[in-house]
């Protein structure tokens, strides 16, 4: 994390400010400021000073790089992220589409909470971030990743020691704060209006598949940092159930390794409850992007199955 300056606060370190990214005609946003003040503001669940933040942050992460991945492939289709999105969707892919709704849910949580706290002197952290999963990303998560994005909520510092590291001056805080959240809430707000709109929809992935890979990511760690033979046991198992049916784009592929993965399902639910308990999980916590690169392999897979075949397998998941 870069040093603040004796005389500003965090939000001076930003490389890019959301106050800074372009709006232009009929609200185009602007692709690479954006992604460039995202990155930015991901680096503030590190000033939150906990390990349990780790699977959020790298969440940002992991759907930041898809959409730059898309806009490095196609730059003259994606000055804008609403060009991005409807020129990829006319490719029949929608890896970097899905990632920016996720990446959108994912900052509409941090200013929501953000926000929440600015309005709220008297409130925690905790509770500002709790109130906030519950209104973004909870309604669209698996009951697999509920409880470690929960877990998170509850390992927020006091709000005296989270100002305090945001800068000395705490009227410069305050205003800076509430600068970059009012401009975050604006890209927010225009984003989310778009996404909603029928040209820029696609069929998703259930987000079943999201969160058992999720959950295996939890379970790799956990195995490696000194596990239970249950949790390494169950890792083990749904390792082989994917080996057993390679993720080759295949019709005949939907209808078999699916069901492999949801029969993985109460162990791999057991296993990430267990995890919110286990104290040398969040000391320990690494990324672990193989299993993100493992994730767009498998909704590959899905998305060149055959359509009847993806949708009632989607919908048995489901």
């Amino acid at each position: 994390m870069a040093a603040i300056p004796a005389d500003g606060t965090w939000f001076d370190t930003m490389t890019k400010s959301f106050a800074d990214v372009p709006i232009g005609a009929e609200d185009g946003i602007s692709t690479t400021e954006f992604l460039e003040a995202a990155e930015s503001l991901v680096t503030l669940f590190d000033v939150l000073g906990s390990a349990a933040f780790t699977p959020v942050k790298n969440d940002l992460l992991g759907n930041i790089k898809k959409v730059r991945e898309r806009q490095q492939a196609a730059p003259a289709e994606s000055e804008t992220l609403q060009a991005l999105v409807l020129n990829e969707l006319k490719t029949g892919k929608h890896v970097a589409t899905e990632g920016l709704v996720w990446l959108v849910r994912g900052l509409d949580f941090t200013v929501q909470a953000l926000r929440h706290n600015i309005d709220n002197s008297s409130s925690e952290l905790s509770d500002s971030f709790r109130g906030a999963y519950g209104n973004t990303l909870k309604p669209h998560h698996s009951f697999i990743i509920k409880p470690i994005f929960s877990a998170a909520m509850s390992a927020t510092p006091y709000r005296k020691d989270f100002y305090a590291k945001l800068g000395q001056d705490q009227a410069k805080v305050a205003a800076a704060m509430a600068k970059e959240v009012a401009a975050l809430e604006k890209v927010i707000s225009i984003l989310k209006t778009f996404q909603a709109t029928k040209p820029a929809q696609w069929n998703p992935v259930t987000n079943y598949v999201h969160g058992v890979f999720f959950a295996y990511s939890l379970i790799s760690h956990l195995q490696k940092a000194g596990s239970t033979p249950e949790a390494s046991a169950t890792s083990r198992g749904l390792g082989v159930d994917l080996a057993e049916h390679e993720l080759h784009p295949s019709p005949t592929r939907c209808d078999t390794w699916a069901p492999a993965i949801h029969t993985q399902q109460h162990t791999l639910q057991t296993v990430a409850l267990n995890l919110t308990t286990r104290n040398d999980f969040y000391n320990e916590t690494r990324a672990h992007m193989t299993v993100w690169e493992a994730m767009e392999k498998l909704n590959t897979s899905i998305d060149e199955c055959d359509p009847d075949t993806q949708e009632s397998q989607v919908t048995h998941l489901l």
